[in-house]
């Protein structure tokens, strides 16, 4: 559900968002509410401007429960630096209110069960948000260093299947603390939340993955180089697995060998690219390569 823009950005409620909020005014907990609301909104617009900071387009930003995602229209996955900046204004933001909170306890009057729930807000949405699993901050940022070494789309998928397992664990223990009376069900909504957007992020991953490639394309059109890397692959292997090994600001070019490990030839990166939209993902490489003699 859409709420208005702020700097040109569309803000948007997350289903399990309104249902955590719903849950806790029922509840009776009115300032626990718009507390959280508040920390959440102050959280995602850190990532906002950061995003702006860096150059980005951001389209919109969409509030989930204990953070949310800005949806970049540039491929922020091409620079991880930049990634790795935008995810981090996140929690640095909620670390930065935590203190700014405490500073002023000191200092002025303010009542004193309403600075504890902000400070354990401000604490909670922030630590969770430094777990390494996709979808939250911590994820991007792990998805960010290990694109370097292991290429995007492995990444994207180590970083959502470690989302999807902390959400099973999460699930059961909330199950556990709802059953003893320790927590209540926004436990459970937030579990099935974080399983259910780390599915989606590997879901999107094809379609990010190439976006990116295109990018990349448009980055060596406007630079006229970039720094080569090189990769070796049998000439049976689809294309699909040689271009999960791509790391982020490089340039592939793949050296071809037979079964016997003997040169065969030699294939780029863009060439790849065209490949797969005219043959498909999972054409041999053997086949688009250029034969040496």
């Amino acid at each position: 559900m859409s709420i208005g823009r702020l700097f040109g950005v569309r803000i948007v409620l997350n289903p399990y968002f309104l249902l955590l909020m719903l849950a806790l005014g029922v509840g009776g907990f009115l300032w626990e509410t718009l507390i959280l609301f508040g920390v959440v909104f102050l959280h995602e617009l850190a990532h906002v401007v950061t995003a702006k900071a860096s150059g980005l387009t951001v389209r919109e930003v969409e509030l989930l429960p204990f953070g949310g995602v800005a949806r970049i229209d540039d491929v922020i996955e091409f620079d991880p630096s930049v990634e790795i900046s935008v995810a981090l204004a996140g929690p640095l933001t909620n670390a930065f209110l935590y203190g700014l909170a405490l500073w002023l306890a000191g200092r002025l009057a303010l009542p004193p069960e309403r600075l504890d729930l902000f400070l354990k807000a401000n604490l909670s949405i922030g630590l969770f948000n430094l777990i390494p699993a996709l979808p939250l901050d911590g994820g991007r940022m792990l998805r960010s260093v290990l694109s370097r070494r292991i290429g995007f789309r492995r990444a994207t998928d180590w970083a959502a299947s470690m989302g999807k397992a902390c959400a099973l664990v999460g699930g059961g223990i909330g199950c556990y603390l709802v059953f003893i009376g320790v927590a209540n069900i926004s436990v459970l909504v937030l579990a099935v939340f974080v399983y259910l957007s780390a599915g989606k992020e590997q879901g999107l991953a094809a379609y990010v993955f190439m976006r990116y490639l295109t990018r990349k394309q448009r980055e060596l059109e406007r630079n006229r180089s970039l720094v080569a890397h090189q990769l070796v692959a049998l000439e049976a292997t689809p294309i699909k697995d040689v271009m999960h090994s791509f790391v982020p600001q490089k340039y592939h070019v793949i050296w071809i060998l037979d079964a016997k490990g003997r040169l065969v030839g030699m294939t780029t990166e863009l060439e790849l690219i065209e490949a797969t939209f005219q043959s498909g993902a999972r054409t041999p490489i053997g086949d688009v390569a250029r034969r040496v003699d």
